[in-house]
């Protein structure tokens, strides 16, 4: 009985250890504060990028390529096979100069096209 005295109070006590701030939740406002404190340099060059390609690509073309992300000054687009990555092959140096000209502090260096895959119900119809 003595033994299992011994355990709960050792239990307690490493509890008590932790810092008053890691025991009780925060608010999902402070937590996305910081978070946001912390990342903002990088989610303002990477919204820039974003918005320029948006205004970039001829109409119609958006909705058969995506951005995949910026990675080591590599922005990484899918795109749809056939016409369209041969369109985007055309357009990509054109638009690798107006976002280094407009997004000059994302660093993007070059642009890697690689094709979207095609989803099974999409390749039978």
């Amino acid at each position: 009985m003595r033994e299992r005295t011994n355990q709960d109070e050792l239990l307690f006590r490493a509890g008590q250890l932790q810092p008053a701030e890691s025991r009780r939740p925060g608010r999902l406002g402070e937590i996305a504060g910081r978070y946001l404190n912390r990342q903002g340099g990088h989610l303002e060059r990477n919204a820039s990028v974003v918005d320029v390609w948006r205004q970039y690509l001829p109409e119609g073309f958006y909705e058969h390529c995506s951005l995949v992300g910026v990675s080591g000054g590599v922005l990484k687009i899918e795109v749809d096979p056939g016409p369209y990555m041969h369109e985007m092959q055309v357009l990509s140096s054109k638009l690798l100069e107006h976002l280094q000209s407009c997004c000059g502090q994302a660093g993007i260096k070059r642009i890697k096209l690689r094709p979207r895959k095609v989803q099974q119900s999409e390749a039978s119809q």
